[in-house]
Order: C-alpha cells, then sequence, then structure tokens
C-alpha cells in the first residue's frame, strides 16, 4: 500500500504510551549524505529521543521506544541500498503499527514520540507533491508512472503494434519496439516521424481517461521536444504540470521519478 493510501490510517494512529515518526532525509545525490550525513542525523535523533522519554519516568514507555528504534535502525540497514531521497516511518510503542515508506521527494530530517504520529510534513509534501502522472516518451513506446508523494504507485507502458495499427498496454520496463523493429533502422525512424502525429493522437485520450481514473493532478511529460510537442498538443493546459525534455525512455521507473522530481 503507498503511503498516500495509508495517510487516512495513519491519521487515526493513537498510542498513549507513544507514537515513533521518523522523516529522515536520505538523499544520496546529495554529497554529504555521501559522507553518510544521515546515519549521524539518525544517531543523534535517536539519542535525543530516548533522552525526552526518559524525562517522563516512564520506564515501561523507555523500554518501548528503544525497542522500536531498534526495529527502525534493522530496517534502514535493510534498506540502505534501495534509500531514495527520504524516508519516512511511523510505528507506535505496542508495535501493532509499523509503517515505512522510501520516497523519491526530499524530506526534512525531524523525530517525534507522541501519542499520535506527528504527520503536519507529511500533508504539507502532499501539497507539494500531490497525486501526479509522469509521461515518457521514447518514439513508439509510452510509459506511463502514477505516483504520489513521489512514491511509485503503478507504471506501465504503450507500445506501438505495426501489424494491428493501435496502442497495446504492457507491463513497465519491458517496452521494445513491437514485432521487432529495429528503432535504430533507418525505415523505422521514416515510418515514425510520418506517423508520429496520427499515432500520438490515438494515444492522447486513452492517456486522459487513466489519469482520470486515477485522479492525477494532471502530469509531466518527458522525452525529446518534438515528441513531448506532438503528444502535449492534444492535452488541456490543467493535464500538464511541466515538461521535462530529456531522453529517460531507457532508465529505470526509479530513476526517471528520480530526474523528473529533482527538475521540477
Amino acid at each position: 500500500m503507498s503511503l498516500i493510501e495509508e495517510l487516512d490510517q495513519l491519521q487515526q494512529v493513537q498510542d498513549k504510551e507513544g507514537t515513533l515518526t521518523i522523516y529522515l532525509n536520505t538523499d544520496f545525490q546529495d554529497q554529504k549524505h555521501h559522507r553518510g550525513e544521515w546515519k549521524i542525523r539518525l544517531k543523534n535523533g535517536r539519542k535525543r529521543l530516548i533522552e525526552y522519554a526518559e524525562k517522563s519516568e516512564d520506564a515501561d514507555s523507555v523500554k518501548k521506544l528503544k525497542k522500536r528504534l531498534e526495529e527502525v535502525e534493522s530496517y534502514i540497514n535493510d534498506q540502505q541500498a534501495n534509500m531514495q531521497r527520504g524516508l519516512v516511518i511511523v510505528t507506535t510503542a505496542n508495535g501493532d503499527v509499523f509503517s515505512a515508506h522510501l520516497l523519491q521527494v526530499p524530506v526534512e530530517t525531524s523525530f517525534h514520540w507522541e501519542e499520535e504520529a506527528e504527520l503536519e510534513q507529511l500533508n504539507e509534501l502532499l501539497k507539494s507533491y500531490p497525486q501526479t502522472g509522469i509521461i515518457v516518451t521514447q518514439k513508439t513506446d509510452v510509459t506511463f508512472i502514477d505516483t504520489a508523494l513521489g512514491e511509485v504507485r503503478d507504471s506501465f507502458t504503450f507500445s506501438w503494434d505495426f501489424e494491428n495499427d493501435d496502442w497495446v498496454q504492457h507491463d513497465a520496463g519491458h517496452a521494445s519496439s513491437p514485432n521487432g523493429a529495429d528503432t535504430a533502422n533507418d525505415e523505422f525512424d521514416r515510418r515514425f516521424e510520418e506517423n508520429m502525429q496520427r499515432w500520438y493522437k490515438k494515444l492522447a485520450p486513452v492517456i486522459i481517461q487513466e489519469m482520470k481514473k486515477r485522479e492525477l493532478n494532471g502530469a509531466f511529460f518527458v522525452g525529446s521536444k518534438p515528441m513531448i510537442g506532438e503528444l502535449t498538443q492534444h492535452f488541456s493546459s490543467n493535464h500538464i504540470q511541466g515538461r521535462v525534455e530529456k531522453n529517460l525512455g531507457s532508465k529505470s521507473v526509479k530513476d526517471i521519478v528520480y530526474t523528473v522530481f529533482k527538475e521540477a
């Protein structure tokens, strides 16, 4: 379940002994974090939380906080290779709630131990990074990425089928020129240039319908300037959140999302 889908549930989380909320900036593209600064912040945040809890003189609460922090550190150690730009964790003293999400958007590092989950920063992030699509054009492959809070909720690719003269949908990451066409071939390029307008015009209402069904607040369009221009002319201005004129079609979905939100 994505973080935005969990948000309503997290609003209801309450534990009189304590609810641990952690926002941790883990942006490895930031040189400071390459030096492990986020690990220092995690260590210092852990220390301050324990000191804060000890002031309550509730030994059981402190014991449970330490246990939850151990679980958090174990989770973070396991996920180091998957770290993106931000990490959000919410867990209760009794351990019946543990919500952890790696985000492609930056967060401000902070640590909280209160009766309820501290969600103010999360709600602010949602205003900055609402449910948004990313449409990646690469000639006859167009990838659709559904994001919220910078987290990928779904992704798939439309590819042009030459035999059936129509778009076919399949999982993202498996895009290839249909029917064995060679994208480096002059004949392929000629056919694409001749038909791009018609093909993209046919795809546009399909994408718009997907955006409507998913209640997305528009989309970022990614690709070469001519391809973006050809596709976006079929969209109203409120559908277009922005344009990223880079050829990212060969990148992973994770890398595409990272680049788009870095430049947005």
